[in-house]
């Protein structure tokens, strides 16, 4: 039998600093439980004493609850032996191994702690004497059929769990040469802890360049990995986090989805891996937010130019808001007479009304995802990103041309384009220079409409919204030359910022707009300020895959009508000789 010195001397106590505390001596990332802070070993009447702080992992956060419900914690060691003494046994008993200078590899919480496997983590290197006491206890489980089969399960089940770290080669030599489950768990360990020097990273320490996060905390492992697939999408640099959570490849990361999730995976074979990860919560959270900021990606990349002419309102509900119209041309300003009285004004309160809805759709992807997890999901995120701002741009260029190129009806009951209202007017096109000229004198008298008070609002337009077939004459009329007369400065030049949209229907209406920052018109309505659409994912019930739901909170308004005119084009006819 074994035995371990716990004395200053024979323990080499350095190691135990930031020592992980896994679950059962199970060597993989999610086994890990907690560490040992450093500092706080401390030996005392010939036993160990230390401080573990535990992680956020589930089964971590069921033990600190039965600490505090008052149930003991279990403690086994995993170690390597570099010195002992043997002592003969007497009356036919065995020989005792004690280990005099001894390194600690990991901690675990076990279940039962007398356990003789629990304490026999040996180094397969040790003197002869040892060796061949070891040798003498492997005839004797050879004997036994039971335990060898055991033995052979096991080994098979470390090995699936270590790859990369124990090799197939290594793995077949144990099966054959009857190498105890202890000493390709202490080679493991060994290798680790080797690793771990070049590269500090799990099992002894906290993740280093990580801001303190380590995999352990769902929230940190979640977002490591939304970055690692955006940073292959969008062709981003990658924290040290992202570029380790895929280091060892998609299978890698889906196994430890899976044993994240509680499912025993050891044995698996990486296509029966990857197919059982699409069901687990992590996918759906992960691959949900990657879904979520592209779809945001391509939606703000698609949205028509038609978005720079529309305010923007936010709304606290789903219910119909009325804005108040402040009209400043209404307020009251004069000279205080000698009674020192004020002129009184006053604002008025029924406004045009606004509301937001929902839109949105679910789509659903397969198993085929986990194939190619960034290249389909970044597809389909692609496709409905784009889709929404089809939407919503066919609901723009919708609102502006409803009623016969009117627009919508205001308050008062007139559309907001009218003649009583005085904002359509005929644009000269006969010519890039009388449509230069005409739209001067256009620029100038909308500059000059008034608000209900008796003063000139003063907003000159920026925008010249046009159809597409429509847009190179516009670009003409705008150029700073005009080709008919070089040595003149065309007086619009610079002065107006053409817009153009495929969705407008008619080829002969455009409209001059004031900027939207400063006069009101049309607006879009939002909640909660939220501009982007949204995504939520779950693991789908009627497919086998998963269910993205994609929605926007979106409406639209019109809050006031001087701030456009509209352009019905003309050619003048010529006048009679």
């Amino acid at each position: 039998m074994e035995e371990l010195a716990v004395t200053a001397k024979a323990i080499r106590m350095d190691r135990f600093n930031a020592m992980s505390l896994l679950d059962g001596h199970e060597p993989t990332m999610d086994a890990r439980l907690g560490t040992v802070v450093p500092g706080s070993v401390r030996i005392e009447g010939g036993k160990a004493f230390a401080t573990l702080r535990l992680s956020r992992h589930e089964s971590a956060e069921r033990i600190l609850q039965d600490l505090q419900d008052g149930h003991p914690l279990s403690i086994s060691v995993g170690y390597r032996v570099h010195k002992s003494e043997k002592t003969e046994g007497e009356r036919g008993q065995l020989p005792t191994l004690r280990a005099i200078d001894w390194e600690p590899l990991e901690l675990s919480a076990v279940a039962v702690p007398a356990d003789p496997a629990a304490t026999s983590r040996k180094d397969p290197a040790m003197p002869e004497p040892i060796e061949s006491a070891e040798n003498e206890q492997r005839s004797f489980k050879k004997s036994n059929l039971i335990t060898e089969r055991k033995r052979q399960k096991d080994i098979r089940d470390l090995g699936a769990m270590t790859r990369g770290v124990i090799t197939e080669g290594e793995i077949e030599r144990a099966l054959d040469g009857g190498t105890d489950i202890e000493e390709l768990r202490t080679l493991y360990f060994e290798r680790m802890v080797e690793r771990q020097s070049a590269t500090p990273t799990f099992p002894v320490v906290a993740t280093q360049g990580m801001g303190g996060g380590t995999y352990d905390d769902p929230a940190f492992f979640r977002a490591s990995a939304v970055e690692a697939l955006l940073g292959r999408m969008r062709g981003t640099e990658l924290s040290p986090a992202a570029r380790g959570v895929f280091a060892d490849g998609e299978a890698a990361f889906a196994r430890r989805c899976l044993e994240r999730s509680g499912k025993d995976v050891r044995g698996w074979s990486d296509q029966s891996v990857l197919r059982a990860y699409v069901t687990t919560s992590d996918f759906a959270l992960i691959t949900g937010d990657v879904a979520n900021l592209r779809i945001v990606d391509f939606y703000k990349e698609s949205v028509s130019q038609l978005g720079l002419v529309f305010g923007k309102r936010d709304v606290t509900d789903f219910n119909v808001h009325t804005e108040a119209f402040v009209d400043w041309t209404t307020l009251q300003f004069g000279k205080v007479n000698e009674h020192g009285e004020y002129r009184s004004s006053f604002v008025d309160e029924g406004g045009e009304t606004i509301q937001v809805s929902t839109w949105g759709g679910i789509v659903g992807l397969s198993r085929q995802l986990v194939i190619n997890a960034a290249g389909v999901l970044d597809s389909m995120s692609q496709m409905q990103g784009r889709a929404l701002a089809g939407y919503v741009n066919k609901q723009l260029s919708d609102f502006i041309q409803q009623s016969g190129m009117a627009g919508p009806k205001m308050r008062d009951g007139k559309t907001v384009f009218h003649a009583d209202r005085g904002n359509i007017v005929e644009l000269d096109i006969s010519s890039p220079a009388a449509t230069a000229m005409d739209l001067m004198t256009k620029r100038a008298e909308m500059a000059q409409r008034k608000g209900r008070g008796d003063f000139i609002i003063g907003a000159y337009p920026k925008y010249w919204i046009v159809h597409p077939k429509y847009e190179g004459r516009a670009i003409q009329a705008l150029a700073s030359v005009q080709a008919s007369a070089v040595a003149d400065v065309n007086p619009v030049a610079g002065r107006l910022t053409i817009i153009s949209d495929a969705r407008l229907t008619s080829e002969t209406t455009s409209w001059l707009v004031a900027d939207p920052k400063e006069m009101e018109g049309p607006v879009r309505v939002y909640l909660n300020g939220n501009e982007s659409p949204y995504t939520e994912a779950e693991v789908g019930f009627e497919i086998d895959g998963v269910k993205y739901k994609i929605r926007l909170d979106h409406g639209l308004g019109w809050l006031e009508w001087r701030s456009w005119t509209r352009l019905d084009h003309v050619i003048p006819e010529a006048p009679a000789a």
